[in-house]
């Protein structure tokens, strides 16, 4: 009897010290559910209290958490968390949580769990619009380089992306819908940035300046537009005059960000990637290698690189200038959709899951966010493949997931393990693993991004016998004229109708133009005379410097070294003792 008293008084004294620093309320029935974190930087203890408790975890607003017993316990010595703790589990921790930061309620503002192509393509388009056009990043350029001194973020932060070259693509794919079904003359408004120190002309990382691809106007057509010009350099002018010239409707808007060129330019470099081998615009290892970034077929560029896609002059032709277009909503017509899905199978027709047209699911993402359907159309061809747009099971940090689909890419972070599966774990929002309601496809997710290619100009350059080398056009024929070639591919365009020579230009049906190198004419009358050896001994002299094409054409002994050789080899293409490929 003495033994079973003692035992019991021990256990009332136990009791009693823990009642003296927590307090567990009583006659509750103890529940477990998911929940959402409403707070931010809020702790997760291993103990109910903020005093000698270990931080095991800090969860911010939106993570998703199971609380495992709902029962409140209160610190009665410390009041840090007045509306109690729960036990949670975290990440696979357990530990304890202030209830004041948590709530049952699991509605997501982007619609996760993106379950459904629909779910993805209209709340994909409703978190493009919070989280970048509303804060400042209203145009392609800035989701990419994000250089507004008025948006929401710091420069420098906030990137939709790594690739250097998304808003080249992007612009491209909107211009083809625009272009192909006659809707060029919208009254579209284009932002474009303006930085200090840029140079005189636009920069290439091949020559170091080139205007190949654009059409200028040198001088002063429309006094009343030129006023609008007033906060633009000099160097700009020419080329919103062609624009202008060519669309009075469209607006144009000048963004002083007061950086310095060069200096953005290597932050961005810090951030980038490209899909690209060309050591011209990679940076590369010890053995002169591109250096790889952790995603398949992806490298970090070298600044030279980055320069060239930042340089707003380099895009302003009525091909690229779409990187700068507003992406506000605006109303389209369904052709226009659908002439730039019909770019990717996997969004071109019907989306069976949903039972809806794909063309009116992104007509109906862009009036709900307030999105241009044609940006929003042009970005998911760019950003989606079969591993982001099946559903299929797939695993990820150990954890395997079904029914997830991703139709622009988001939260496939660059520094993740396997970026496109992180991005379809963010589709899930933390609230599912097996996400289907419904049986999807049984092909296996690809392990490994494939990277969309650049779109191809219309027409091709290879019908005339010749190839596009960088921003030039060779392999003609010395001698050649337009007129002779012009019924080989009807696509392009010619800036001469005689004798084709360097410095000419070809044009694709869709505005893309290249200049013409004949190498040997470095004066541009498409022969190999005398003046063409007078040109290159001035330039050898310093007293009249070869630049962009003309430079090129001087290459005429098959390499990059220009010298005494390659005035030789003239000469001698002169005597008749030698010969100057074009190929």
């Amino acid at each position: 009897m003495k033994y079973v008293k003692k035992s019991l008084n021990i256990s009332f004294v136990i009791l009693t010290l823990i009642s003296t620093f927590f307090i567990r309320m009583p006659f509750s029935s103890a529940k477990s559910f998911k929940a959402k974190v409403t707070g931010n930087a809020v702790a997760l203890r291993d103990k109910p209290t903020t005093k000698n408790s270990t931080r095991l975890d800090t969860l911010n607003s939106g993570d998703i958490i199971d609380v495992l017993d709902d029962t409140k316990i209160y610190d009665k010595d410390n009041n840090d968390c007045t509306a109690g703790w729960v036990k949670i589990k975290y990440d696979g921790q357990e530990g304890y949580f202030c209830s004041e930061f948590y709530t049952a309620d699991l509605s997501d503002q982007y619609l996760r769990p993106w379950n459904t192509p629909k779910k993805a393509i209209v709340g994909g388009a409703m978190y493009i619009a919070k989280g970048y056009i509303s804060k400042g990043q209203y145009t392609s350029y800035l989701k990419k380089y994000n250089v507004n001194p008025s948006g929401s973020y710091a420069v420098y932060t906030h990137l939709y992306q790594a690739n250097i070259s998304a808003p080249k693509s992007e612009a491209y794919t909107s211009f083809l819908a625009y272009y192909k079904n006659n809707a060029m003359d919208l009254p579209f408004n284009f932002s474009i940035p303006v930085f200090e120190n840029m140079g005189e002309t636009n920069y290439n990382p091949a020559t170091g300046t080139t205007d190949a691809n654009l059409d200028r106007i040198d001088t002063v057509k429309d006094a009343e537009f030129e006023k609008k010009l007033v906060d633009f350099p000099d160097s700009y002018k020419p080329y919103l005059r062609a624009l202008h010239d060519e669309h009075p409707n469209w607006s144009f808007t000048a963004m002083k960000t007061n950086l310095d060129f060069t200096t953005a330019a290597t932050n961005f470099r810090l951030t980038g990637a490209i899909n690209s081998t060309n050591t011209k615009l990679t940076e590369l290892d010890a053995n002169g290698k591109p250096v790889p970034t952790n995603e398949k077929n992806w490298y970090y560029p070298n600044l030279g690189a980055v320069k060239y896609y930042m340089d707003p002059r380099n895009w302003l032709n009525e091909t690229f200038v779409f990187m700068f277009e507003n992406l506000s909503y605006i109303q389209v017509e369904d052709k226009i959709v659908k002439s730039v899905l019909s770019r990717n199978a996997a969004i071109a027709e019907f989306d069976a899951i949903d039972n809806q047209s794909f063309v009116s699911i992104y007509q109906e993402a862009g009036k709900t966010a307030n999105v241009n359907p044609v940006y929003l159309a042009s970005l998911s061809v760019q950003e989606i493949n079969s591993s982001n747009t099946s559903g299929n099971k797939f695993t990820y940090d150990g954890v395997e997931y079904e029914g997830l689909f991703n139709y622009y890419n988001i939260g496939a972070y660059s520094s993740a393990s396997n970026p496109l599966r992180a991005g379809l774990v963010w589709a899930s929002g933390g609230l599912c693993t097996q996400c289907a309601t419904y049986t999807p496809s049984s092909n296996p997710v690809e392990p490994t991004p494939t990277p969309t290619p650049a779109p191809e100009p219309v027409g091709d350059v290879k019908n005339i016998g010749a190839k596009v080398n960088g921003s030039y056009v060779s392999g003609i024929a010395l001698g050649t004229t337009a007129s002779s070639i012009q019924s080989k591919d009807t696509n392009l365009t010619y800036s001469t109708t005689g004798v084709i020579g360097t410095g000419s230009t070809i044009k694709y049906k869709d505005g893309t133009t290249f200049t013409v190198v004949i190498y040997g004419d470095l004066s541009g009358d498409g022969q190999i005379n005398s003046a063409d050896l007078l040109k290159l001994r001035q330039h050898l002299l310093g007293t009249n410097k070869l630049g962009s094409a003309y430079l090129e054409a001087a290459k005429v002994t098959g390499n990059d070294n220009i010298n005494s050789a390659n005035l030789l080899k003239i000469r001698q293409f002169l005597l008749g003792t030698t010969n100057i490929s074009q190929g």
